[in-house]
């Protein structure tokens, strides 16, 4: 089932959202380095972020070489980034699989929060 898939604008709207990079940027705050690929299955959407160049950067597709993989449903990727889902909720509830260097990963779990206003829900 792919009705929840975000489109490219929709992924890129999102990254792009004020609450989205400031929760990263604190997660990535001990993260120097670190690249994660997310991925959406079904469907086969993709985004990434990464400390690789010194400071937060996202990106929608394929990134070379990514730390960590994400991998997750539609439903889970939106709540995600609108903020409506903390990472740590989902890994608990098994709503993502997680491959590669988990621990570097670790510091930007912790820091996602949802946010006080999802970007996709501004009126």
């Amino acid at each position: 089932m792919t009705d929840d898939l975000p489109s490219d604008e929709q992924l890129l709207a999102l990254l792009e959202a004020a609450d989205v990079q400031s929760h990263l940027a604190a997660g990535a705050s001990d993260t120097d380095g670190l690249a994660v690929q997310y991925r959406i299955e079904p469907g086969d959407r993709q985004w990434w972020w990464s400390t690789r160049k010194g400071s937060p950067s996202t990106g929608i597709g394929r990134l070379d070489d990514p730390d960590v993989v994400v991998t997750c449903d539609p439903a889970t990727a939106r709540g995600l980034l609108d903020g409506t889902l903390e990472v740590s909720r989902a890994f608990l509830l098994g709503r993502l699989r997680v491959d590669g260097e988990l621990g570097l990963a670790l510091p930007q779990a912790a820091a996602h929060r949802p946010a006080a206003t999802p970007p996709g829900r501004r009126g």
